[in-house]
């Protein structure tokens, strides 16, 4: 298996067609014909199912597509990495939040970047905790603020921000960021929140455990903005962080409170991974980060949120 072989592979798995693939790697199609045959003698296995209308992933060419993508993005990387640079950074930063802070965040990030550093190009990946750390300990991300992340080996872990959690109703629900509800003003109410094992889920059942206070769940949804999409359409309330809910109280299509206590709040940390070294790339955008970070808490425009010492 070599990279030629590999580059085949992925430009039939993204076209198609054998003919497609030749097109866009400019070379014969007898070369990428020959290339596929090659790899597949040397896995042992079709990749491909040969159909009239063009090649059909199977299953082992499936399980061949994510691993063979991991590659070629780690090649692309480790070149712009070691190219001479004339003391310019340059290269490739995969980079994770939770989609929560994406509107917070995501856009000054990489404004910062292009204004700081504008050889080094980013993709930016949103999604739950858990999925985001195990993409940190796999290397598929270099950085990446995670909610409450487990401890372990394969990940450097320095906590940032403590978030409140706010009670999110519709906009004549008569919350307001100014007065704080206490948690048992969830008794009773209809309530949309993610479905299990999500570390907010877990937070409020805990805490209502504790204070004796009957959740009542109307719908369990695995997107945020799906959770606010159902409060606006009157299904029920939800519980959010505050900067999942920033821009539509400046809108006016929610309104919230934050809900008092301690344990109410989630935890966003900082992770790295610890197997590979980490790039110069990622240092530049890692710090680009933790300065926005600390710049949008001091300037309040992050309700709710506390720095960690």
């Amino acid at each position: 298996m070599d990279f030629k072989q590999l580059q085949t592979f992925l430009a039939i798995a993204e076209c198609g067609s054998a003919t497609k693939a030749a097109q866009l790697l400019n070379i014969v199609q007898p070369a990428i014909s020959r290339q596929m045959r090659l790899l597949e003698e040397d896995l042992g296995t079709p990749l491909f199912l040969r159909e009239r209308n063009g090649m059909e992933l199977t299953e082992a060419g499936r399980a061949l597509l994510e691993r063979a993508r991991r590659v070629m993005r780690e090649l692309e990387e480790a070149r712009a990495e070691v190219k001479p640079s004339n003391g310019v950074v340059s290269g490739f930063v995969n980079v994770g939040m939770p989609s929560s802070i994406c509107d917070l965040l995501a856009g000054d990030l990489v404004a910062t970047i292009k204004r700081r550093h504008p050889q080094i190009r980013m993709r930016l990946h949103s999604g739950y905790g858990g999925p985001l750390q195990l993409a940190i300990q796999n290397g598929e991300l270099e950085v990446a603020i995670v909610n409450d992340p487990k401890p372990g080996p394969l990940v450097e872990t320095r906590f940032v921000l403590n978030e409140q959690l706010f009670l999110v109703g519709p906009p004549r629900s008569g919350l307001t960021p100014e007065q704080p509800q206490p948690l048992t003003a969830l008794r009773g109410r209809p309530m949309v929140l993610p479905s299990g094992p999500h570390s907010m889920r877990t937070t409020v059942e805990h805490a209502c455990a504790l204070e004796n206070v009957e959740l009542v769940i109307v719908a369990e949804v695995n997107a945020m903005d799906m959770q606010k999409s159902l409060v606006r359409h009157g299904v029920g309330w939800t519980v959010l962080p505050s900067a999942g809910v920033s821009s539509d109280l400046c809108d006016g299509s929610l309104s919230a409170a934050p809900l008092g206590g301690p344990n109410l709040q989630r935890h966003l940390a900082l992770c790295l991974p610890t197997t590979r070294r980490t790039s110069a790339a990622a240092r530049c955008v890692t710090s680009a980060l933790m300065d926005l970070i600390q710049v949008t808490v001091r300037e309040g425009r992050w309700p709710g949120a506390t720095l960690v010492d």
